[in-house]
């Protein structure tokens, strides 16, 4: 199978804007010399690569990639224009067509574990150790019917572990 890589879509979030989250997915590029596989440069600018920044990206084992870049960013703004372009480092000429969009910036999704939504905690009594802690064991489970790729946590607070799933 040949190389392939598709850029979906692009999401920023704080207020200024403050992150930006490039998503998509990919095939058949495998890991470079330094474990590098994809590189993703992002504008706002121009789709001439004025004013770009680049960053490689996180690709999970089902060939979805994700790749953030931190501020400070050249004239990018919420819903904004954007030009993002990916290419993967091993593989010569393998780039995803150039994507042009605006930075959508959502106010992120929450999950209330109440049992008012269709996600519910159930109450479970522990025995704390001699020393004060508790192992509890969280589970999680979300459906996503948007194609597009998700992340979800569970940060336990201050001291605690943050779980993800991608």
């Amino acid at each position: 199978m040949a190389c392939n890589i598709n850029i979906i879509n692009v999401f920023g979030s704080g207020e200024p804007l403050n992150i930006i989250t490039v998503v998509g997915n990919v095939q058949d590029c495998p890991a470079g010399i330094d474990g590098s596989n994809l590189e993703v440069e992002l504008s706002c600018r121009s789709a001439n690569d004025e004013g770009s920044i680049k960053q490689t990206a996180d690709i999970n084992s089902v060939g979805n990639w994700e790749a953030t870049f931190q501020a400070p960013f050249s004239l990018c703004t919420c819903n904004g224009q954007v030009f993002v372009k990916a290419r993967c480092l091993s593989v010569e000429g393998c780039e995803a067509e150039p994507f042009n969009d605006i930075i959508k910036c959502d106010d992120c999704p929450s999950f209330n574990f109440d049992g008012t939504e269709d996600i519910s905690a159930t109450t479970v009594v522990a025995e704390c150790d001699v020393d004060g802690s508790v192992l509890v064991k969280i589970k999680f489970k979300f459906r996503n019917d948007t194609g597009l790729f998700t992340k979800a946590g569970v940060n336990c607070g201050p001291g605690g572990t943050l779980v993800s799933q991608d």
